[in-house]
């Protein structure tokens, strides 16, 4: 065999095996692996003693991700927990999820010691931050948490909120509606329609009693999916003074499947 053809050869072999690799490499990427995610929590409390004591109180309870791409969703998932419960520091740490959440208690606990020590004679002081999180729904290709945060460090009452985090494993990057539904002026329509038969009102009931714009109706910064259909969750102050508390409703998958990209029609699939 010529110097030349066996250059040849060599070349074509490489090729196969590439094309081979990335047949493989793709074929692995579409199959779906197991995915679980667990509990794990951070636990500080001062004081706290009796109803009439000064007490801090903080319970971070956080997702623990297993499986697929773990490294991947874990990147994603803390970033977006640590602004979820508030942590207005550059969210960037080193070591664990744990050891971050700890620092941030014992700052918190440094806070209130000083501010108990520049107070001594003042009146009892509870400060508390909760967080926690539910599994709406798990699988490779979409994941759904929601997470409940509830804070109180002074004045007329706590504040609370809802957030959701919905990312696609497989694909390694966060979901938006968008992604989910090929019209999204249809899919605002059934929101609509899923809103009105919450509220028990009628197509032609004014939204005027709602902080919408134009007393039109919007979507909200928050939406998750379960196993019945879209949550969209209106968090407190969105479209309604405080005591009309968080608003919370969904859209039945069965009314958005005409709508549904391909590549989620697992969501209607039992």
């Amino acid at each position: 065999m010529s110097k030349k053809s066996l250059i040849y050869v060599v070349v074509f072999a490489s090729l196969i095996a590439a094309a081979f690799f990335i047949y493989s490499s793709v074929k692995r990427s579409s199959t779906p692996l197991p995915l679980s995610i667990s509990a794990d929590s951070v636990v500080l409390k001062r004081g706290c003693v009796s109803a009439d004591s000064s007490c801090l109180y903080i319970s971070f309870q956080f997702p623990v991700v297993k499986g697929v791409s773990n490294q991947t969703i874990s990147m994603f998932l803390y970033t977006d927990y640590l602004q979820a419960i508030g942590d207005s520091s550059k969210v960037e740490f080193s070591g664990t999820i744990h050891d971050y959440l700890k620092r941030i208690t014992l700052q918190y606990d440094s806070l209130f010691t000083e501010y108990q020590s520049a107070f001594p004679d003042g009146a009892v002081n509870t400060w508390y931050l909760k967080a926690r999180f539910d599994t709406l729904y798990v699988n490779s290709n979409l994941l759904c948490l929601e997470y409940y945060t509830e804070n109180y460090m002074g004045g007329a009452h706590g504040n609370y909120s809802y957030h959701y985090f919905n990312f696609n494993p497989l694909m390694g990057k966060l979901v938006s509606l968008s992604d989910v539904f090929s019209d999204m002026g249809v899919f605002l329509e059934k929101a609509e329609d899923a809103f009105r038969k919450h509220f028990k009102l009628s197509q032609g009931t004014s939204l005027a009693d709602y902080w919408f714009p134009n007393s039109k109706f919007q979507l909200p910064a928050e939406f998750g999916f379960s196993k019945e259909g879209v949550v969209l969750h209106y968090n407190v102050y969105e479209i309604g003074p405080y005591s009309d508390g968080d608003i919370v409703f969904t859209v039945p998958y069965a009314e958005i499947e005409p709508i549904l990209m391909p590549e989620f029609t697992f969501l209607v699939k039992p």
